[in-house]
């Protein structure tokens, strides 16, 4: 073997050492700095500046206690400033020179307003309101019997009324404070109290009640609002910590004023009719399931959505999980939780709703806009003595006993009609929820494709008509004997 010659060794040894290599463009030094009063050379090379500490922020500060109460004060204000012209002191005699005495809530500007307890017509005497410090007489319109809230009237001719805007109310959460507003009369000046309350929890039921503290010192009609002023709760009949939610109430109340007003008098909420519709199939999280999979048990499923409903235009999809509405969560399990998604979502046409929706690890925030549910295409036929509908997502979607999409649903059988007559046991040759899948061998996909299959069928004047139909996963067929009653010709609903 060749040993390495020296020139190779010291040129090993330098490169282990960190000396340049021989062909490596070595830097150049920075030249010094000139003397004092001498411009430096033209190729002088500038020295690089020196690393300035990166900039740290200011600390933040937290407010001091006595911010943070001069914040509470304001919010306090500007609720008493608020609803100062939407809540009335009430003075009810009745029989016998009993005397109830409350505050009352103004829900429309002709002056419909709120009394929490039920007067009873045959018993009141007079009843007196004073708004600010303007008194006025008031009539009994209507009252509930379920609530026990009554429904009263001013005089429209001092109005109009400032209303409170009972479609701004929300569902509150646990922890958040509230400003309780109470009226009062003469005796203290007509004064509008207030206080401060913590949201304690939230008890279940067909209306939600809301507990909160210093619930004692609470009197019937007091009006809870957050801290933006948005209508939160109305303390009911009997007073104390529990409180209705106005949310929860709204529909009834609205049926309330609705029932008690005089035709062409306004109404609290200009809610449009029609059932209101998402369009989607729900199911509750089963609790192991969820657990399993580390899902939250409080969640509802998507099971379905129709083709063109509301939830399908704003991107919801099957299988995503509702977690939350309007910002409120879904604390509740199993079929409570149902109940109370249908509470948050209040369902009305035209309004919109946040769904917090958990699709996979991705959690969104969806906007729908509630529509009136559509109603399916109908056909009645006499001669037949059927009435028929399409077969909508929504039905295919809710019908345990449909398994096809194409073909019209039997909706109902007239009794001693050619369909409803048989001699098996008594039963009708047609049932209830029976699909029609052709006429005649006419298929029949769609409620048009049917009349034009019995349009053509009535003009051949035939006595025996067959019908192939599905009843639940099964395929079979009937005959119809036309001689038994042919009346009208079928007309389209």
């Amino acid at each position: 073997m060749r040993k390495p010659s020296l020139a190779r060794s010291l040129l090993l040894i330098l490169l282990l050492l960190g000396a340049p290599a021989i062909g490596r463009a070595v830097p150049t030094p920075p030249a010094p700095p000139p003397p004092e009063g001498e411009a430096p050379p033209p190729n002088a090379q500038a020295a690089p500046p020196a690393p300035q500490p990166p900039a740290v922020p200011p600390p933040v500060q937290a407010p001091s206690g006595r911010q943070v109460l001069e914040a509470l004060s304001q919010v306090v204000e500007e609720n008493a400033a608020r609803f100062a012209r939407t809540l009335v002191y009430v003075e009810v005699q009745m029989d016998g020179d009993r005397a109830v005495r409350g505050t009352g809530l103004i829900l429309a500007a002709d002056g419909q307003f709120l009394f929490p307890a039920r007067l009873d017509k045959d018993r009141v005497r007079r009843i007196r309101a004073w708004v600010g410090e303007k008194e006025l007489s008031a009539n009994l319109l209507k009252a509930d019997d379920r609530l026990r809230f009554s429904m009263l009237k001013l005089p429209a001719s001092a109005g109009p009324y400032t209303p409170l805007a009972l479609g701004t109310a929300r569902f509150p959460k646990r922890g958040e404070w509230l400003v309780s507003m109470l009226a009062s009369g003469k005796e203290r000046d007509f004064q509008l109290f207030t206080s401060l309350h913590l949201v304690r929890g939230i008890v279940p039921g067909e209306v939600d009640e809301l507990v909160v503290s210093n619930g004692a010192e609470l009197s019937p009609g007091a009006f809870l609002a957050d801290a933006a002023g948005v209508p939160i709760a109305l303390v009911r009949a009997d007073g104390g910590a529990h409180c209705v939610v106005l949310r929860d109430i709204r529909r009834r109340l609205d049926d309330l004023a609705r029932g008690a007003a005089e035709p062409g008098t306004a109404t609290i909420s200009a809610r449009e009719d029609g059932e209101p519709w998402l369009g989607v199939t729900l199911g509750a999280m089963n609790e192991d399931y969820a657990e399993a999979s580390s899902l939250p048990k409080s969640a509802i499923w998507i099971l379905e959505v129709c083709k063109g409903s509301p939830a399908d235009k704003a991107g919801i999809r099957s299988s995503d999980l509702i977690v939350g509405v309007d910002g409120c969560p879904i604390d509740r399990c199993g079929e409570r939780a149902s109940e109370q998604f249908f509470k948050l979502l209040a369902p009305e046409v035209g309004r919109e709703v946040a769904l917090e929706v958990l699709r996979g690890a991705d959690r969104q925030r969806i906007t729908c806009k509630l529509e009136q549910k559509p109603k399916p295409r109908e056909l009645l036929a006499e001669d037949l003595g059927i009435e028929v509908q399409e077969i909508t997502d929504l039905l295919f979607h809710t019908k345990e006993d449909v398994f096809v999409r194409e073909g019209v649903l039997v909706k109902s059988v007239v009794e001693g009609s050619p369909a409803a007559t048989s001699q098996t046991f008594g039963r009708g040759l047609l049932d209830e929820d029976d699909v029609i899948v052709a006429l005649g061998g006419r298929p029949t996909p769609t409620v048009e494709a049917f009349a034009a299959a019995l349009s053509e069928i009535r003009k051949s004047g035939q006595a025996c008509l067959l019908l192939k139909l599905r009843r639940g996963v099964r395929t079979t067929h009937v005959a119809l004997n036309l001689a038994l009653k042919h009346s009208r010709k079928g007309e389209e609903k």
